[in-house]
């Protein structure tokens, strides 16, 4: 078993100040559940800690280990305590980011709700979750940035740097609309291999209509691309 736990460290990469407590695979090998815990001392990699209660803990489903469904459990109160790292994920998204970037780049190439859940064996019930966490579940940080906005959003002109620079990948914001999320991975995707200028106006111009189009609903987007907008112009002057 200590082989197990130390070949599952080395996959997922986990790190001080944070262990594998335990790893447990049900019968048949139909699904592994592997347990987080902080790391106090290296001992028996975690034997000898409690692990949290199902009522303590949060539960993240993984990309698939070893072609089994992987499921990631850690403690409810170090939740955004891991940073950015693949196994982690947030607390009212059902998926670690490694499996959100999955999903991701399989909507973005167009493959439907259903075909996804199929590819990555997961209950439609669960993708929906994310869908509806990811586009309404941070609506105060969209209400705040909604109020940043300014009346009708201030969108940047579509001739201005910001756009471009947001397709080739200079400039990063926060998306809070799955929709939006899929436009700009899809749109990225195309920019890298374009090199006529004309061309690429053509995907800028996409993006600015989305925008357009829908930007009672992006006042935080929007106000993420002014902040750059404004840098551009302090930079420009200096």
């Amino acid at each position: 078993m200590a082989e197990s736990v130390t070949s599952i460290d080395r996959l997922l990469n986990v790190g001080s100040p944070w262990q594998i407590g335990d790893v447990q695979l049900t019968t048949g090998g139909r699904r592994v559940d592997i347990w987080i815990v902080a790391d106090r001392g290296r001992s028996w990699f975690g034997r000898g800690q409690r692990l949290p209660s199902p009522s303590e803990s949060v539960v993240w489903r993984h990309s698939n280990l070893c072609g089994m469904p992987c499921y990631i459990h850690v403690p409810m109160l170090a939740v955004g305590q891991f940073g950015d790292v693949p196994w982690a994920g947030d607390a009212k998204i059902p998926f670690t980011y490694a499996l959100r970037q999955e999903i991701l780049t399989l909507l973005a190439e167009g493959v439907s709700f259903q075909s996804v859940c199929k590819l990555l064996d997961l209950p439609l019930t669960d993708l929906w979750k994310y869908k509806y966490a990811f586009e309404r579940g941070q609506a105060e940080e969209a209400q705040g940035g909604e109020a940043q906005g300014g009346e009708g959003g201030g969108l940047p002109d579509v001739e201005h740097i910001v756009w471009e620079s947001l397709l080739d990948g200079r400039i990063e914001i926060d998306v809070h609309t799955l929709s939006l999320k899929l436009l700009i991975t899809r749109l990225r995707a195309q920019f890298k291999t374009i090199n006529d200028p004309g061309v690429r106006q053509i995907k800028v111009r996409e993006l600015h209509r989305y925008f357009e189009r829908h930007r009672q609903a992006l006042g935080g987007e929007i106000a993420q691309l002014r902040h750059h907008q404004q840098s551009n112009r302090e930079i420009t002057n200096v």
